[in-house]
């Protein structure tokens, strides 16, 4: 056996060492890409909800503004001539949006919302904070718990009708 066979046969026990580890390790981590490009996508379409449900309501309070008790308007209403806004209904416009969106027409499960109002200087705040446990392709349901969807709608309605 010469010298440049005995090369060549190290150079393929490097090849299947090499194969053994280095293999697997690319293979996990092109799952916890593909992991973590799911979970983005989900905060993002999370947060087209709470942004579209903030446009709802924006418009709305705007044309209660300037039509005051046009009975059009399902989120918000005229009181003490100031637009308010509806919590009752604009928490369960918020819930329907999310099961059309996210739970195929059922509220996810496991969906959480603190609603808050608050008023400083007559200019009424609302902050919703809605959290939903993700989605995993390839992880434990555990991992999906640990790491759940948070998103958070501001809106500040400052309109007298």
């Amino acid at each position: 056996m010469n010298l440049s066979s005995q090369t060549i046969h190290k150079q393929a026990g490097s090849i299947m060492l090499e194969a053994a580890y280095v293999l697997p390790l690319m293979f996990l981590a092109i799952l916890m890409i593909v992991e973590a490009v799911n979970y983005a996508s989900d905060r993002l379409y999370a947060n087209n909800v709470m942004t579209d449900m903030t446009r709802l309501i924006v418009d709305q309070a705007n044309d209660e503004a300037s039509r005051p008790n046009s009975q059009n308007h399902r989120f918000v209403s005229c009181n003490a001539n100031k637009v308010v806004v509806n919590e009752g209904e604009a928490a369960q416009g918020l819930q329907e949006l999310f099961a059309i969106s996210v739970g195929n027409g059922q509220v996810p499960a496991g969906m959480s919302m603190d609603y808050q109002a608050s008023q400083i200087q007559g200019v009424t705040t609302y902050v919703v904070a809605v959290s939903i446990p993700s989605q995993t392709l390839f992880l434990p349901d555990s991992v999906a718990q640990t790491f759940p969807i948070k998103t958070n709608m501001l809106v500040s309605i400052d309109l007298s009708c």
